[in-house]
């Protein structure tokens, strides 16, 4: 039997997997993840305008509102493609549109040379919806590490006083790790700016050097190294872990694992997404991504080796993603929640029942 519907219900079955040595029990797929009350700091992301610039030139990934007077059909919210295009299908006919860095009122216009071959004088507005808001992340020796949405213009101060430098930063030697297109192909860039000489500058003028303080770009990443010496290097821990840590001074003989970094921060909460641990790397382009419960067994694909500024970070599983499982089973707690998963599935997902276990009074 499947678990069906958005609201992960089964049919006719509420997935009782409670083997209960004392009784039955319930675990249901919840809506909602429960609310925590704990005291750890969350990452602090920088406030967003809300405002749009309703005449800004339109550009990739905008979603943009066509509205034709008296027709349905093409009317609605259009996402622009990374070629500038939008696709709007009309009496069984899909046009590409490009739209690409014209004004909403000069979109109308193009729009409006495909309509006419079906509408008599259409009448179009085109507004815009949204707007991509690019996001960097900050690792290092910063209070609230990992990924935060910034404005557009949002420079390496900006993103720092949000997140926190700890007193043991050393804003001297900051490193942001970019991704470049060079002759068409993707190269990764490591810019290091000396933040101090904005903040506090040294020359006699005390004019704040603009050109260490970079406007940062979407995917940058920033990395705030100690000028604290850590012995062999420190390493990060955030997200939905048990307790949160900045600067762990790294062990190398013999390497610390994931597994045991987790542990030494009293593991993950209930509704962290265990499947998908990302490990920030300055070395590689790409965040590592591991499974936790694999790492736990053993595996050497997951339970990797740390190394020096790396930044763990456990995400939090997405609403009705996941199912509680508790009572006689080897292995209880939440567990993500899959459309094509099925009951025995989940049980096996929690280790099959527990040698206590009433298997004949489970629900």
């Amino acid at each position: 039997m499947k678990f069906t519907g958005n609201a992960l219900l089964l049919s006719g079955l509420s997935l009782a997997l409670m083997f209960g040595a004392t009784g039955t029990r319930t675990a249901l797929a919840q809506d909602n993840p429960p609310t925590r009350t704990d005291t750890r700091t969350e990452p602090n992301p920088m406030p967003v305008e809300d405002t749009i610039d309703p005449n800004q030139p339109i550009k990739p990934q905008f979603q943009i509102s066509v509205s034709v007077v008296g027709e349905p059909d093409p009317s609605g919210t259009y996402t622009v493609d990374d070629g500038g295009n939008i696709t709007i299908k009309y009496a069984g006919v899909l046009s590409t549109i490009s739209v690409q860095n014209m004004t909403p009122k000069m979109a109308e216009g193009e729009i409006a040379k495909i309509l006419k071959m079906y509408i008599k004088n259409p009448q179009i507005t085109v507004k815009i919806a949204s707007i991509p808001r690019p996001t960097v992340f900050i690792g290092g020796a910063v209070k609230n590490p990992g990924p935060t949405i910034v404005t557009q213009d949002a420079t390496l101060f900006d993103v720092l006083s949000r997140a926190g430098y700890l007193e043991t930063a050393d804003l001297s030697k900051v490193r942001i790790v970019r991704k470049e297109k060079v002759n068409g192909e993707d190269k990764v860039r490591t810019i290091t700016a000396n933040i101090e000489e904005y903040i506090r500058p040294s020359s006699a003028s005390t004019v704040p050097d603009e050109s260490q303080n970079p406007i940062l770009k979407d995917k940058d990443r920033v990395i705030v190294p100690s000028k604290v010496s850590q012995g062999n290097g420190v390493i990060s821990v955030g997200g939905e872990v048990s307790k949160p840590q900045l600067n762990i001074p790294i062990r190398t003989s013999p390497a610390m694992t994931v597994r045991e970094v987790v542990n030494l921060v009293g593991g993950t909460t209930s509704v962290a997404n265990r499947k998908a641990i990302t490990i920030r790397r300055p070395s590689i382009e790409r965040p590592l991504v591991i499974d936790l419960d694999k790492a736990e067994q053993g595996d050497p694909v997951n339970n990797i080796e740390l190394r020096p500024d790396d930044v763990i970070y456990v995400e939090r599983l997405e609403n009705n993603a996941y199912i509680n499982v508790n009572g006689g089973f080897v292995k209880t707690g939440k567990f993500i929640y899959d459309k094509r998963t099925t009951l025995t599935q989940a049980v096996s997902e929690a280790g099959g029942p527990a040698p206590f276990a009433k298997i004949k009074d489970g629900q």
